[in-house]
């Protein structure tokens, strides 16, 4: 009987021992390092798809924690040294399992800064460029998600694509140290067709100075914003917040690299989704958690970009209007416009233009009257645009009673010999006392 009782109990340890092992065994401590505010639109999209992903394949046995750095407005080493000895003390009991710097200002802290307190902790680098392009040798134990240094070739590819016309590249910068990283890899994109394309770089002004300068560049320009997060007065700014401005602000095409950006009147680009990269990187940092003893950690990979996401069928906008009556057209005028008024869709007019417009709220607190004024009387516009008859074909179409981004879209057609006459067309009536009352433009040009 007692060697009954005896093989029973060593049964019920050895079903029990398992269970309560696992029950103690430590969780997963993954720290997130951003290198700027964690509350941002665009991390806030990036971190909760990562920590879904991981959370759906670790299970519950993970913990996460998270430290902001802000390095636009706290930089320096005399910043930097007590903050890391605050993470020293900080995490000295907590073992962290895997470090995860949130753009290349986070890896250089981190690889700088915390040696010693993550000594030989698997360090996986999400949303920055490789450690070589940032000037610095990668940890010992390093893998992660990165844009190459020529990551704006693709986007500038794309602008020349949809403006064949363009006369010059104007980037966007601000005058924080990632502002300046960004522009570098603009200007680096843009040496390839020095020959062809005029660059112009705005870097380091206060947003309303460069706003003012974004309102007189050519029409045939592309713009490509490369990074503002701290303007020439030390402000800091989200991107995210000021990029609709920007965009409204520019007299030609804006293009990114952020697909949220898109929805702000940006054009579009060679983008990344935060959302998409977060569940990348998470599967990257899960195969990290999850190598067997001495195995090497996974390789780097890049970042996923979508080129011409934004002129797809994603869309910008979806543009709607309808053909009305003519509004400001007089009898005679109409006499004399009908018989010299081509038809759409003629073989030779391979060229179009797609000009939405948008008039200012002043423009539609004038009377009916007070607005054919400005229009004919002042500006001409019926009297000296005849000229340009038959070479361009137009049409307007209304939208402002749709609800639609735009008061008007104004539609040209035109044979590639007459693409000249079409710039003076445009060029006249920019100029005129009418045009005042626009806010705001796109110019999209297209062949067939």
């Amino acid at each position: 009987m007692p060697l009954v009782r005896l093989v029973a109990a060593a049964t019920l340890v050895a079903s029990v021992t398992p269970a309560a092992a696992q029950e103690t065994r430590r969780p997963t401590r993954i720290l997130l390092l951003y290198q700027q505010q964690a509350e941002a639109q665009s991390m806030l999209e990036f971190a909760q798809q990562l920590r879904q992903t991981i959370r759906d394949e670790l299970g519950s046995s993970v913990e996460f924690y998270q430290e902001s750095l802000d390095l636009d407005r706290f930089r320096g080493p005399e910043r930097s040294r007590p903050l890391a000895q605050y993470f020293e003390d900080k995490y000295r009991r907590i073992r962290i399992d895997v470090v995860v710097p949130i753009g290349r200002g986070a890896l250089g802290f981190a690889t700088d800064y915390m040696r010693n307190v993550f000594r030989d902790v698997p360090v996986v680098l999400a949303l920055g460029v490789t450690p070589e392009a940032a000037g610095r040798a990668p940890p010992r134990y390093f893998t992660g998600r990165f844009a190459p240094a020529s990551r704006f070739e693709p986007t500038l590819s794309m602008a020349r694509r949809l403006q064949p016309d363009a006369k010059q590249v104007v980037i966007i910068g601000g005058a924080g140290p990632n502002d300046s990283a960004s522009v570098a890899a603009a200007v680096s994109a843009v040496a390839g067709v020095r020959g062809t394309l005029q660059l112009t770089v705005l870097q380091g002004l206060s947003l309303d100075t460069l706003l003012g300068k974004l309102r007189r560049i050519p029409r045939h320009t592309i713009v490509l914003f490369a990074n503002f997060r701290l303007d020439g007065r030390g402000q800091a700014f989200d991107p995210l917040d000021v990029i609709g401005a920007i965009a409204q602000a520019s007299a030609a095409p804006v293009y990114a690299q952020v697909r949220s950006f898109v929805g702000e009147g940006v054009v579009g680009g060679s983008v990344i989704a935060f959302d998409d990269e977060g569940v990348r990187t998470a599967r990257l940092i899960i195969r990290v958690v999850q190598r067997r003893p001495g195995e090497p950690m996974p390789p780097a990979d890049r970042l996923e970009v979508r080129e011409g996401i934004a002129a797809s069928s994603a869309g910008v906008w979806r543009l709607s209007g309808v053909a009305g009556h003519t509004r400001y057209v007089e009898r005679p005028e109409k006499t004399r416009l009908d018989p010299v008024t081509p038809p759409l869709g003629r073989p030779e007019a391979t060229m179009a233009a797609l000009i939405p417009i948008r008039k200012s709220a002043a423009w539609w607190a004038l009377p009916q009257d007070e607005r054919r004024a400005i229009f004919e009387q002042r500006s001409r516009h019926i009297a000296d645009s005849m000229a340009f008859l038959p070479r361009i074909a137009r049409r307007l179409y209304h939208a402002r009673d749709l609800g639609q981004p735009f008061d008007f879209l104004t539609w040209f057609e035109f044979a590639p010999e007459h693409a000249g006459a079409f710039d003076e067309l445009v060029g006249m009536l920019r100029s005129r006392e009418e045009w005042t009352f626009v806010d705001r433009e796109v110019e999209m040009r297209l062949s067939r």
